[in-house]
């Protein structure tokens, strides 16, 4: 193909490759998943981690208050989703619906691996 003929081509398309290769490599060598990798590189490690904090806030205040006790878990997920979609609008981070969901899936997973499947309910 006279596409791959250019010098210019081969080395963009090789550095393009060689990025997601790595991208993945560091994903799986450092137990962090695609999304988490592609979440960084949108929002930067610091905005990330803020995020994945504030999320992690919600899951853990909606397991432990008392307030929350009888809300049954979709109740509690979608109260956790408005709190991250209110902090991501104060904070101007766009993330889609399914990027947050993402987020608030991840911490459920963390606060469960932490405290035993039976805590969420």
């Amino acid at each position: 193909m006279e596409i791959f003929e250019n010098p210019l081509v081969v080395e963009i398309l090789l550095a393009v490759v060689t990025a997601l290769i790595g991208i993945f490599v560091a994903g799986a060598h450092k137990g962090i998943n695609l999304l988490e990798a592609y979440l960084v590189k949108k929002m930067g490690l610091e905005g990330y981690e803020a995020a994945k904090d504030f999320a992690e806030q919600q899951v853990r205040a909606l397991m432990q208050s008392p307030a929350w006790k009888d809300l049954a878990n979709p109740e509690k997920k979608e109260m956790a989703l408005n709190a991250v979609a209110k902090w991501c609008e104060d904070h101007n981070v766009a993330l889609t619906f399914e990027q947050m969901d993402d987020l608030i899936e991840a911490a459920v997973q963390r606060v469960k691996a932490e405290f035993g499947p039976e805590t969420l309910g």
